[in-house]
């Protein structure tokens, strides 16, 4: 048997695969980029965010988030409104459309990732245990690492 770390790498590989793969279906399927997914899966949850906001989440740029604000602008799945709190800051929000593509989207990437995950490790049904063991031990072990840096 592999050992656990070398198998947990393995395993992250797998699954950065099955996310490049997803965010192609994506593109091909909704026509919308990974940015573009982000903003509206953070808008969705975060309603409605302010543009700064989502810069700062999405660790994009001030140029990029307004260059994916306006291409969804442009889909019509967000509109733009000035915060009635200050009038300085813009806050985003979904459109009917956008909120539909984004419930289409959250479950297409749900089934896609599932699906992927299964066929990757369809070959040996102990891989995915095992992954799943050594990424609870390993979070187990840096959430007890930062528990002790944060108390001392």
């Amino acid at each position: 048997m592999i050992d656990r770390t070398l198998q947990f790498s393995l395993g992250f590989i797998n699954l950065c695969q099955i996310f490049k793969d997803t965010c192609a279906l994506l593109k091909k399927h909704f026509n919308i980029n990974e940015n573009e997914t982000r903003l509206l899966l953070v808008t969705y949850a975060d309603k409605p965010p302010a543009i700064k906001h989502l810069s700062k989440k999405l660790s994009l740029s001030a140029a990029l988030t307004s260059k994916v604000l306006l291409s969804l602008e442009n889909k019509g799945l967000i509109t733009r409104q000035l915060s009635d709190a200050d009038k300085r800051k813009e806050k985003v929000i979904l459109t009917d459309k956008g909120i539909r593509i984004t419930c289409m989207i959250i479950e297409f990437i749900q089934n896609a990732v599932c699906k992927g995950i299964v066929n990757s490790l369809s070959t040996n049904r102990e891989d995915l245990f095992v992954f799943s063991e050594t990424v609870k031990t390993e979070i187990f072990k840096h959430k007890t690492l930062t528990t002790n840096l944060i108390t001392n």
